[in-house]
């Protein structure tokens, strides 16, 4: 499925699939989990310790009492919001322009009706919807998902700003060296030994544990949490005594304190942490073609041989059949579709769209680009070809006047791409900008990466290089 959480971490660094795969799934669910634990042990060592509460439950009972009612409010919350929306989602029953509004709705009408039911059962319930929605395959998922990033980054800069704002200067400075010792712990000890024990069994290296071990999950979760029990325990509700009451006017600072320090230190050092232990993933060379007509079969299977994955994409379930028959990967879908959710792009780090439509091209890569990057090109369009005034964008294929006719009509006559070594510089530059009817220069290969042929192509020489072409040389 496609990466439905980003971290910036992640982002920066990009880590193996290993790691990234862990890292991510960990920043999703240890929030809900964090909350549950949190909790628990506030219910065991504070409440009952205290004398609040039930005198005649056990311990044991009792917070196995509590984690029943959290797990079973905060699922039902959660399934029967997500099953809702779902459900409105697939009938049309809501307009395209208040699908973010209302799916925020739901989200908080989930959150709020498992916490009023159960105290701290609604961030359980906001992830199983999430969840949810994003295995039943959800209609206008994508749209959903753009404004949960624009919104996460607004409200999570406000929350800290809140938290924060109850926090004074003094009470930082009032840590003692203490708080280091903890700070150590939780990040030398702690946080490494949970990891080796989570691993066990895995097919994780050294390496990639050590490097999780490194990269521990900050939340905001654990300052809200750490701000609202501090409130509460020192609330006229509970009687502590007042030895205890000064340890725990420092728990916000001291969670505070650890977040600070972790988010700072792992995040300068991530990337050359990741250098060192050599978990960075491997640039991604795969293919993912939009179109499946003859020419996008020749290309892919080219590239096939050459040890590079090719996925082809096109609607029509003819061209699908006809490329699965040679023994490609190709899925029957409507690119700019709303419901491509899992869509794989795991691999994927090259686009060619090559179908007959203008629009389709464009479109498809102005979408893709968010998830690939850069590297996505399209075929020229007629009125590029005919108005030369037009600004012709640097990822067009191939060659100024080489659109979809010229492409299927040489690959036609030229089914097999052939290639030549190139022997200079000024070589491959003769042959990229000779004008013959009969030669489509497509990519210049070189070791184990692609560099696409376009209408701004930057070349650099190095021996060894090899130039695919459709067609023939005279």
């Amino acid at each position: 499925r496609r990466v439905l959480f980003r971290s910036p971490i992640l982002q920066s660094v990009r880590p193996n699939r290993n790691v990234s795969t862990i890292l991510k799934w960990e920043g999703i669910i240890i929030d809900p989990i964090g909350a549950l634990v949190a909790v628990l042990v506030y219910e065991l060592f504070f409440v009952a310790s205290m004398g609040v509460g039930h005198h005649d439950v056990g311990l044991t009972q009792m917070a196995l009492k509590t984690f029943f009612l959290t797990v079973c409010v905060g699922s039902f919350f959660g399934l029967f919001s997500g099953w809702a929306l779902n459900t409105l989602l697939r009938k049309n029953l809501i307009p395209h322009f208040l699908i973010n509004v209302l799916s925020l709705a739901f989200v908080i009408f989930a959150f709020a009706g498992a916490d009023s039911l159960q105290p701290e059962s609604g961030l359980l319930s906001v992830t199983v919807m999430g969840i949810f929605l994003a295995n039943v395959k959800t209609p206008n998922i994508d749209k959903i998902l753009d404004f949960k990033e624009s919104l996460t980054v607004i409200l999570i800069s406000v929350l800290f700003i809140i938290l924060a704002s109850n926090l004074k200067f003094e009470q930082l400075l009032s840590l003692e060296k203490n708080s280091l010792y903890v700070f150590l712990i939780v990040v030398f000890l702690l946080r490494p030994l949970v990891v080796w024990l989570s691993a066990l069994g895995s097919d994780l290296n050294w390496r990639e544990k050590a490097f999780i071990a490194w990269i521990g999950p900050k939340g905001i979760v654990a300052a809200a949490v750490a701000s609202l029990f501090s409130l509460y325990l020192l609330s006229d509700k509970i009687h502590l005594p007042e030895e205890l009451r000064s340890d725990v006017e420092l728990l916000v600072p001291l969670t505070f304190m650890i977040i600070l320090g972790t988010v700072t230190l792992n995040g300068l050092s991530a990337k050359p942490v990741a250098k060192l232990l050599g978990v960075i993933g491997e640039d991604k060379n795969g293919f993912l073609i939009v179109g499946a007509n003859e020419g996008s079969i020749s290309i892919a299977k080219y590239l096939e041989n050459k040890g590079f994955s090719t996925t082809l994409i096109d609607l029509s379930s003819e061209n699908v059949r006809h490329a699965k028959a040679e023994g490609l990967n190709a899925e029957e879908r409507n690119i700019l579709a709303e419901e491509n959710e899992d869509l794989n792009l795991e691999d994927a780090g090259y686009v060619l769209a090559l179908t007959s439509s203008n629009d389709v091209n464009i479109f498809a890569c102005r979408k893709l680009k968010i998830d690939i990057g850069e590297r996505i090109f399209r075929l020229i369009t007629g009125n590029e070809i005919k108005f030369s005034a037009l600004t012709r964008p640097k990822n067009i294929l191939f060659g100024e006047k080489t659109d979809y006719i010229e492409f299927i009509e040489l690959i036609r006559r030229y089914p097999d791409i052939k290639e030549i070594e190139i022997d200079d510089q000024e070589h491959l530059e003769k042959m990229i900008t000779k004008s013959s009817e009969d030669f489509i220069p497509l990519l210049v290969q070189r070791g184990t990466s692609i560099m696409m042929i376009t209408v701004r192509f930057d070349y650099q020489f190095m021996k060894g290089d090899t130039l695919a072409y459709i067609g023939k040389l005279n």
